[in-house]
């Protein structure tokens, strides 16, 4: 938003109004809240939550944690994603190792502004089940698991 249209709205009675300098197109790829004439499906739509353990966690630690075997999205204490652990990886690892031992470094990420469609389809396309989305710096927001329903559903 522009600072004339930040001060437009101050004088209309707004009291928290923010110049956000970054621009639209950064604004989108954060996943922040929009209002468009007609909602296409974009990736932001349809992330759920990404089971999490920073660097240092013990191996043991993370499975207690765990309700069922999963993957893990390893992630620093802002959120960043470093990197991630298969949940057959985490089965075969000893207990007193640490997940940083044992990540696979620089996961594939997306943003949450993508649309779905592109998305699940270069997913199909490459075999790949689900991807991490992520902010413009980096901070994880969850992942993206395309849904198996049809066109004709």
């Amino acid at each position: 938003m522009s600072q004339r249209a930040a001060w437009q709205l101050e004088r209309l009675g707004f009291s928290d109004v923010h110049d956000f300098v970054v621009g639209k197109a950064y604004w989108l790829a954060s996943g922040r809240p929009t209002v468009r004439s007609s909602e296409i499906a974009r990736v932001g739509l349809s992330v759920t939550p990404s089971v999490t353990a920073l660097v240092d966690d013990s191996v043991a630690v993370v499975r207690e944690s765990m309700a069922s075997p999963s993957d893990v999205v390893v992630i620093d204490d802002r959120r960043i994603v470093i990197g991630s652990v298969r949940a057959s990886d985490l089965d075969a690892a000893e207990g007193t190792e640490l997940i940083g031992e044992i990540m696979r470094l620089g996961p594939t990420t997306i943003r949450p502004d993508e649309l779905e469609s592109a998305v699940a389809e270069r997913m199909t396309d490459r075999g790949v089940r689900s991807l991490l989305v992520t902010s413009p710096t980096g901070e994880l927001i969850g992942q993206f698991v395309p849904s198996e329903t049809g066109p004709d559903d």
